[in-house]
């Protein structure tokens, strides 16, 4: 009887966490627009590479992590991407390769999180 009381918790807490990441995948209401130079493109991407490698190695360890902090750090990765795929899809985009430049839009949270990498706009 415990082993299915613990296979049901264990089936809520993977669909919570689904459920969690698949909110995340989405922006929210854009608060600002953001210019960004190769530089700036460059200093997160490098950000980008260094957290990723620090997740996979935080995967890899047999801790047993907090809920609370498996939450955030889920979380924050997704801001990461998000903010990932807005550069490279801006990044591709015909009339941006003529500028030194792209504009991205940004939600609350992605806006925070860019300018804790590379500051906040001039």
């Amino acid at each position: 009887m415990k082993q299915i009381v613990e296979k049901n918790e264990s089936r809520e807490i993977t669909y919570l966490f689904q459920a969690l990441e698949k909110e995340w995948e989405r922006s929210g209401k854009t608060v600002t627009n953001r210019k960004l130079n190769q530089d700036a493109i460059d200093m997160f991407s490098e950000y980008y590479v260094r957290k990723v490698k620090e997740y996979e190695r935080e995967q890899e360890k047999d801790e047993t992590k907090s809920i609370k902090k498996m939450v955030k750090t889920i979380k924050d990765m997704s801001i990461l991407l998000r903010i990932t795929k807005k550069i490279c899809a801006k990044s591709n985009m015909k009339d941006q390769i003529e500028k030194d430049y792209i504009t991205i839009e940004l939600d609350k949270d992605e806006r925070n999180c860019l300018e804790n990498i590379i500051g906040s706009e001039d």
